[in-house]
């Protein structure tokens, strides 16, 4: 499913960034209240300003790591095209914790744009009695995905 959202104005890089982060984490929330986790997703700016939120088809294959891949080469294939200059890429990640050793769950985003460096955004979750995920604190760590060289070298 591929969906033009209207972006009104131009902001900087990292002002695209966040909003798309913004928008990955609501999104990644509402699909994990109403289905306890989510697939990957994307979001993105193409080059004329649009956003764009992009998911692959899950009716026919279950396997997270084939729909993460789908996803990551559809990418990578528009942005060789030069058709994207900001990427969210988000998957819904377990991983231990640190401090006690617990499972934890988490929204990963891999942020990229055109004109600025990737990150990684990780967003513990637990879920409530009710089902709902009560959030954590937003952590930036080094990016698992690259879509972009930033062209100044850094």
């Amino acid at each position: 499913m591929d969906e033009a959202e209207p972006r009104s104005g131009q902001g900087s890089p990292r002002d695209e960034l966040n909003a798309l982060l913004s928008a990955a984490i609501d999104m990644g929330f509402k699909l994990i209240a109403k289905h306890g986790s989510h697939i990957p997703f994307a979001m993105a700016i193409d080059s004329d300003g649009q956003r764009i939120d992009l998911v692959v088809d899950d009716s026919q294959v279950r396997d997270v790591d084939v729909l993460t891949s789908s996803l990551l080469n559809q990418l990578r294939s528009m942005c060789g095209r030069n058709e994207l200059r900001a990427i969210a890429f988000a998957r819904n990640v377990e991983y231990r914790s640190a401090t006690d050793g617990s499972h934890v769950d988490a929204i990963e985003v891999n942020l990229d744009h055109v004109h600025d460096t990737a990150v990684r955004c990780m967003l513990p979750y637990r879920l409530s009695v009710s089902g709902q995920p009560v959030l954590g604190e937003l952590v930036r760590i080094d990016p698992r995905e690259v879509f972009f060289r930033w062209s100044d070298g850094k």
